[in-house]
């Protein structure tokens, strides 16, 4: 029985990847229901609600498809910036993404960028927590549409990513605290 389940479903999951009406009708309502949402945000945005916009969601090529990502993860990791602050959560959440701002740059600073990512590389779990933000943070940045609702639904990969810089930032520590505290003598001879 759970064989023929499994060949039911093997069969309905390939006329569903190559039935060119269902694709067709599928990807016209996801254009049409981004493109109605868009249109709505920015015909009622006033200046006093804390709604945004992204600069080419309706656009689907590739450039417009990477404008968007980039263009999202911003919104989900880096925004509300403080002029954007209409009310004070949102303005509480401004300081908490200029803080991590500043943390982003300072680990950039200490460890370059190349450094930045092979710390990241050499751990399996902090590799998973990038690749976790990377691919969910621009999907929360895309859907949200205002700063209250982006304040919620970021909390999942908020936290994975906070963590995942505090462990950078205390493995820089360390590597500071180490250079700091060994000592050379000029007099000892290193052997080759």
């Amino acid at each position: 029985m759970n064989i023929l389940l499994i060949i039911i479903g093997i069969t309905a999951f390939q006329y569903a990847i190559h039935s060119t009406n269902l694709n067709d009708i599928v990807s016209e309502n996801i254009i049409n229901g981004a493109q109605s949402i868009q249109t709505n945000q920015q015909a009622t945005d006033d200046g006093t609600t804390s709604a945004y916009t992204i600069p080419g969601a309706t656009n689907f090529s590739p450039a417009g498809i990477i404008l968007s990502y980039f263009s999202s993860l911003n919104i989900t990791l880096f925004r509300p910036y403080f002029w954007e602050a209409k009310k004070p959560l949102v303005a509480a959440n401004a300081l908490e993404s200029f803080i991590i701002l500043l943390l982003i740059l300072y680990l950039f600073y200490k460890t370059g960028i190349t450094g930045f990512f092979k710390l990241t590389f050499k751990n399996p779990v902090l590799l998973f927590a990038l690749l976790f933000t990377l691919l969910l943070a621009p999907l929360i940045g895309f859907v949200s549409f205002n700063f209250g609702t982006l304040s919620r639904y970021k909390l999942p990969i908020v936290s994975i990513f906070y963590t995942y810089l505090l462990v950078l930032y205390a493995h820089v520590k360390d590597n500071a605290t180490i250079k700091k505290n060994v000592k050379i003598d000029p007099k000892v001879q290193i052997a080759s």
